[in-house]
Order: structure tokens, then C-alpha cells, then sequence
């Protein structure tokens, strides 16, 4: 059976114990053991900053921050490093197969951060703290989630001793938290289970019996953070029936490893490869070679290193390597641009001049329609204006004099783009929008076209349509 990979990401409020949750899983899994924990905690208890505020810090924190990797070089340019934070351990093996861990930041500032953290992920654990409840950056995070149409797989109330268990203060929190969900659109039957849990003490998670588990036990019946790794979503199961699609992030990912040949790594997103098969490159070049034939597959551990492993089988969502045949590593970097993906000749990658998006603005935005924003979509960017804007709530077109926060809209693109439509591949249609090097908005793809849409907006003499956020 091909395992299928998962990425969870860890997701909430500033200062609600996300670090400290991530940490307390990799070492309930067993993906840090015992020794390494006390070998890391001892190094942290050095450092200025703990020196300074010993109180803000503990051991499973101090493994989250010593591995955290950043999600955008400078200056703002997007990278895949978000989805290996971990790149020796934080790749935990369960029933269902084998998950990734991203912990995203909670603070404002790191708005662009907590957005591709959240667009690299299959499904997301939202965080609340008990003594908290919900707060700006909850809300903050479950609309980012809703418009980038990333499943909540539950949330977790942390910080449940600092409340001594309480099931009045569970109740009081998880009301909230429902209502928030609701409000969202990010529920489903019943909706993500609310699991009370501390990650200090380590109760709730499930893996053992641990301090806080009996008290907690006695009044609350429910699922726990071990059971949400096991019910993920299914659509990562099917992703290796699909259609082919592998992202590769640019022509640094071309080499010629000495005895190998040409190797491309990249990212494959659904369906499966195997030797022998002829891939299409989109876009590409036109004098450029657009057909490749595959000598072998392994999996990679990190885009980045480009190490790899044997492995009989790569589910979707894995980093495969792939040996070319009959194709200098020369003339292949010539032909893959950042963000070209690979698929079959059959059913070859879209590609489109303009699209019609659902999107969701983080602050008030006015948009002209020669105004430019950088459109960002799994490892490529394209110029792009936004020409037609409708709010998708309450039916206002562009006579209004705004918009509201999730907006339906058509966007041009400066040249032809790969990118595909939610209902066929939702992690290809997920992107973000910025302007400059500030992310204001992300959505997803509803339709692709061949030919520019007519712009409709005003000029900026006019009166502008401003956007403006929740």
C-alpha cells in the first residue's frame, strides 16, 4: 500500500501554546526521544533570551523554536521550506501513514508566515488557550483556512491546567469556538471535534497516561489529540488515483548528480509515477524540450538538501526524485520556470491567461484596475490585476462603493500561468496575492481562461472599489 503524505499545520492565536503543543507531539509519537529533549532543553537554558524571561519557555517549546524554519526568504520571496519545519523529525508515522508538522507563528507581524504555513497544509489543528479563549489571531486564522479551503481536522484547548481542568471553562471555551466555526463555513456533520488538553503535563493527547489525564477524564468522554492524526481527511487516499501533477519549484532543482544523470526534485501532488513514463513540462518555452522521459523514482527527503531514500512505492504529497533520460541538466534548466509543474501528455497541466477567483482580503484594499499585484501559486508567481470584483455574500457589483471581505473576482495575468480549478485540484488552486512584499489577500481557483477578462473597475481617477476586511 503507497503511503500518502500529510501535512497538519498547527495553527492559532499568539502566545496559545502552539510550540509547546507541537513539541509534546513529536515527543509522544516518539519522533524526539527522551535524551535529545533533555539535550535540547539544556542548550535553551543558555540562550539570552531564556536568560531573560525563563518563565516564557519550557522543554517542548525549546524543541519547536530550535527546528522552526522560516517560510519566506528575503526579500519576501516564496519557498517550500514551511513544510519541512522538521526535516530530520518532524515526519511522524501513524496507521494512516506517515504526517508532516508545520507550526505556524500566532503574531500579526507574521501574517505572511501564518498564510503560507496554512497554504503548504492538507489540514490544520487550530489552537485556543483555555485561559484565553478564542482571540484576534483564532479569528484570524479560521478565515484564513476558509479561503484557502483547508479542512480543520479539531481544535485543541490548551493551557488546561492553568484552569485546573475545569469543565465550565471547556464548555464556556468550546462555545465559542463553535460559533466561530460556524460563522467560518469550516464545519462539516458535526463539525471538528474540541479536544481539552495540556501540553506541560500531557494530558488529552492520548498516547500514554500522563499527569492531568485522570481529572480530565472524569468529566470528558471525547476523542484526543492522538485520534485526530488517525480520522484525517480521506481526499489524501484518492490523491493517488488522480491525475498526475508534480510541482517543481524552478530550475534549482535540476542537477546532474555524479553516476545519475539528470534529476529533477519536486513535490508530487496526485497521481502516481513511475519509470518509463513521459512527462510534459507547463509552461515551457517553446524552443525549449517539453517531453521528459523517467529513468527512476525515489522519494526525497527535503526539496532543499535533495537527499533521497529507496522506497519501493511515493504516495502524493511526497518530494520525489526523478532520473531523466536523454536530456542535458543544461538544456532542462533552461525549460523549467519557477512553479512548472509536470503531468502527463494525455492530461497535460493547466495553463490560462485569467481566472475567476473566490478571494479574501486581510485589510482594507482599494483596487484599480491597473493596479498590480504578484499572484502566488504553489512555487510560481505571476503579475496580475484584479478586473472584476463581486461580493459573493451580498450580491454588490462594481457599482458598489465596496466590497466585502470574501469577494469573487476575475483576475488577468501578465503571461500564461499554470494553475487548476478547486474541484479538480485544490491545493494547485490555492494562491496568495500581494502586493509588493505584503501578502493582502489568498482564495482559490474556480475557473481558468484562455483569453484576458474584461476589465470592469474604475481608473483611478474615479471612484475606487475598496475591499475591506471582517
Amino acid at each position: 500500500m503507497i503511503e500518502q503524505e500529510k501535512h497538519v499545520v498547527v495553527c492559532g492565536h499568539v502566545k496559545h501554546g502552539k510550540s509547546t503543543f507541537t513539541g509534546r507531539l513529536l515527543v509522544e509519537t516518539g519522533a524526539i526521544g527522551p535524551a535529545e529533549v533533555d539535550r535540547i532543553w539544556q542548550e535553551a537554558q543558555l540562550q539570552p533570551a531564556y536568560l531573560e524571561r525563563p518563565k516564557d519557555y519550557n522543554k517542548y517549546q525549546a524543541i519547536t523554536l530550535r527546528h522552526r524554519g522560516a517560510t519566506f526568504n528575503s526579500p519576501g520571496v516564496l519557498n517550500d521550506q514551511s513544510r519541512t519545519v522538521f526535516p530530520a523529525r518532524g515526519r511522524i508515522l501513524t496507521n494512516r501513514g506517515p504526517f508532516t508538522l508545520i507550526d505556524n507563528p500566532g503574531h500579526h507581524t507574521y501574517i505572511d508566515n501564518i498564510v503560507y504555513g496554512i497554504y503548504l497544509a492538507d489540514s490544520a489543528i487550530i489552537v485556543v488557550g483555555a485561559n484565553d479563549g478564542v482571540a484576534e489571531g483564532t479569528e484570524r486564522v479560521a478565515r484564513i483556512l476558509e479561503g484557502l479551503k483547508v479542512p480543520v481536522l479539531g481544535v485543541c484547548i490548551t493551557k488546561m491546567d492553568m484552569v485546573n481542568y475545569s469543565p465550565a471553562r471547556f464548555d464556556e471555551v468550546r462555545a465559542q469556538i463553535v460559533e466561530l466555526l460556524e460563522h467560518r463555513n469550516l464545519t462539516t456533520n458535526d463539525g471538528p471535534p474540541v479536544i481539552p488538553t495540556s501540553s506541560l503535563e500531557g494530558a488529552g493527547f492520548g498516547f500514554a497516561q500522563c499527569k492531568g489525564d485522570e481529572v480530565l477524564r472524569s468529566w470528558y468522554k471525547g476523542p484526543s489529540v492522538a485520534d485526530l492524526l488517525e480520522i484525517a481527511d480521506d481526499h489524501e487516499a484518492r490523491l493517488a488515483h488522480g491525475q498526475l501533477r508534480i510541482v517543481v519549484g524552478g530550475p534549482s532543482e535540476v542537477r546532474s548528480p555524479e553516476g545519475v544523470g539528470t534529476v529533477v526534485i519536486g513535490s508530487l501532488e496526485s497521481g502516481t509515477v513511475t519509470p518509463g513514463d513521459e512527462l510534459v513540462i507547463v509552461p515551457v518555452p517553446e524552443q525549449e524540450p517539453r517531453t521528459l522521459r523517467v529513468k527512476s523514482v525515489r522519494r526525497a527527503r527535503t526539496v532543499s538538501e535533495g537527499r533521497t531514500e529507496d522506497t519501493d512505492s511515493v504516495g502524493a504529497r511526497a518530494i520525489v526524485s526523478l532520473a531523466i533520460k536523454g536530456v542535458q541538466a543544461s538544456d532542462l534548466k533552461r525549460s523549467m520556470r519557477h512553479g512548472a509543474v509536470l503531468g502527463r501528455p494525455s492530461d497535460p497541466p493547466q495553463t490560462a491567461y485569467a481566472a475567476t477567483c473566490n478571494l479574501v482580503f486581510f485589510e482594507n484594499e482599494t483596487v484599480y484596475s491597473d493596479k498590480e499585484f504578484q499572484l502566488h501559486c504553489h512555487g510560481s508567481r505571476v503579475p496580475c490585476r484584479i478586473v472584476n470584483l463581486m461580493d459573493d455574500r451580498s450580491g454588490l457589483d462594481n457599482n458598489a462603493e465596496y466590497v466585502g471581505e470574501f469577494v469573487h473576482a476575475s483576475i488577468n495575468f501578465e503571461k500564461a500561468f499554470s494553475m487548476e480549478r478547486a474541484e479538480d485540484f485544490p491545493r494547485l488552486a490555492r494562491f496568495v496575492l500581494r502586493e509588493k512584499y505584503k501578502i493582502v489577500a489568498c482564495g482559490v481557483c474556480v475557473d481558468l481562461y484562455q483569453t484576458p477578462a474584461e476589465r470592469r473597475l474604475f481608473r483611478r481617477d474615479d471612484a475606487p472599489i475598496t475591499a475591506v476586511s471582517g
